[in-house]
């Protein structure tokens, strides 16, 4: 019985120290684990803060990306507004010039004295067909420079308008060539003179020169046309 209590003794001894080791072990192991969770919650929160940053930084991008789309829209809208008023003016002028010309040819035919303007009322009214297909066509063309304005690629929207414009000046051109002759054929009727006071040399530039201003009006005159 002795030598059992002995032994029983000797065999606590032994193991007391490999639980104490076994304890520090695994202390050790739970320390461990505790540092490498810190190090993942710091690095964690460092690519939380970068995301933020990132965020920002895009926000202020894509901010200065939009305000240069919309001061790209003014200018070009500006551009725009200073072609179709000087168009406007064109046609404005060349309707005048007809409404003219029309009132000419009433005074020859009241006049009853046998002239025959038949052929020159015909292409008269040629001229006006065609300036009325050219109206027209500046409201088409006011249309289309909208969609260009609000386009996230106007360059490549630009060239059906740089079209358009230069059908619409052909056309001018053409009812300028009428009109001329209209004019030749009324002073070979020798019922007296008539001087057109309208200037007719539509040019339009597609290259804008100028920033817009809130206090710019635009100001064409037959000369800059």
């Amino acid at each position: 019985m002795k030598k059992l209590f002995i032994f029983g003794i000797l065999f606590s001894l032994f193991l007391i120290p490999g639980k104490a080791y076994a304890l520090q072990k695994e202390e050790a192991l739970n320390r461990k684990l505790e540092a490498q969770n810190r190090v993942e919650v710091r690095k964690a929160s460092m690519e939380a803060k970068k995301a933020v940053v990132q965020e920002r930084i895009q926000d202020k991008k894509a901010s200065r990306a939009s305000q240069l789309i919309e001061q790209r829209r003014t200018r070009l809208k500006f551009f725009f507004d200073r072609i179709l008023t000087r168009l406007n003016a064109v046609s404005d002028r060349l309707q005048t010039l007809i409404d003219r010309i029309a009132s000419r040819l009433d005074k020859v035919e009241a006049g009853n004295n046998k002239k025959d303007i038949s052929e020159i009322q015909a292409s008269l009214n040629e001229a006006q067909d065609l300036l009325t297909d050219i109206n027209k066509d500046l409201v088409d063309l006011e249309t289309a420079m909208d969609t260009v304005v609000n386009s996230e690629n106007p360059k490549a929207d630009m060239k059906s308008v740089r079209l358009m414009i230069q059908e619409i000046k052909s056309k001018f051109k053409e009812v300028h060539s009428i009109l001329v002759h209209i004019l030749g054929d009324i002073r070979g009727l020798r019922v007296g003179q008539y001087t057109p006071t309208v200037k007719l040399s539509p040019t339009v530039n597609l290259t804008p020169t100028s920033e817009p201003s809130p206090t710019e009006e635009p100001s064409p005159t037959p000369e800059s046309l």
